[in-house]
């Protein structure tokens, strides 16, 4: 089990990363939407709290009678589309990743004052911060992972798919209480709340895209539709 405190200039994140979720073209951001991103980033910068952690489960068994993923004698029901991807997983890797509690106190604080345009401005920058210290403890896991000579899949997180959020309670019972800085309430949902919580598997076949939403056709999730469309653009 390892732990880590994240520098938020480590995480990359950059204007970009934010018009895009907001659904602006690249260079033809409207104001004030371009000063309240330069903003919201500076702010962030400042507020980061960023840290992410994992654990490592060996030798996880598969039973595709329910596609289930069996590990610490705790049976995870992720559905079919997540069991395809981590089947043949040779460790499991279970994780947890928050942009801390100070950039969720300020976006709260901005809707509190009604300044809600600006509030979820902020809000989509603790998202991409959250998202950037999962993808950076990724980056982690993958490297260790090729010491052995193995690779790892795709993260895929409770309430993706068939997966059923209300699973974040198995998930975190494999954490001491706290892990993270993230505690779990008993509706499954985290706190602070721009955290991210998943598996990714870790073995000899499997193959890191860098998202997961274009397994996904929830045609009401904004952000998997932003994803498929950069995906296609690439390919």
């Amino acid at each position: 089990m390892k732990e880590w405190r994240l520098d938020f200039q480590d995480m990359n994140i950059n204007g970009s990363d934010l018009e895009v979720i907001l659904g602006f073209e690249r260079d033809a951001v409207p104001e004030p939407f371009g000063q309240y991103i330069s903003e919201a980033l500076s702010e962030v910068s400042g507020l980061c709290d960023a840290r992410a952690g994992y654990r490592v489960c060996i030798h996880p068994e598969f039973d595709s009678s329910d596609d289930a993923i069996i590990v610490e004698n705790l049976r995870f029901h992720t559905g079919k589309t997540v069991f395809r991807q981590v089947h043949t997983s040779h460790r499991m890797a279970f994780f947890i990743a928050t942009a801390g509690q100070p950039v969720a106190d300020r976006i709260q604080e901005l809707y509190r004052q009604g300044d809600t345009t600006y509030g979820y401005v902020m809000d989509v920058a603790g998202t991409v911060l959250a998202e950037k210290a999962a993808t950076r403890l990724l980056d982690i896991i993958e490297a260790e992972a090729a010491l052995s000579g193995l690779r790892i899949s795709d993260s895929f997180s409770p309430g993706f798919c068939d997966w059923n959020v209300a699973e974040q309670h198995l998930l975190f019972s494999l954490f001491p209480a706290g892990f993270c800085g993230v505690t779990l309430s008993s509706s499954s949902l985290m706190s602070p709340v721009k955290s991210v919580s998943g598996l990714v598997g870790i073995g000899p076949a499997l193959k890191r895209s860098g998202t997961q939403c274009y397994l996904c056709r929830d045609e009401n999730c904004f952000y998997g539709k932003i994803n498929r469309l950069r995906r296609e653009q690439k390919v």
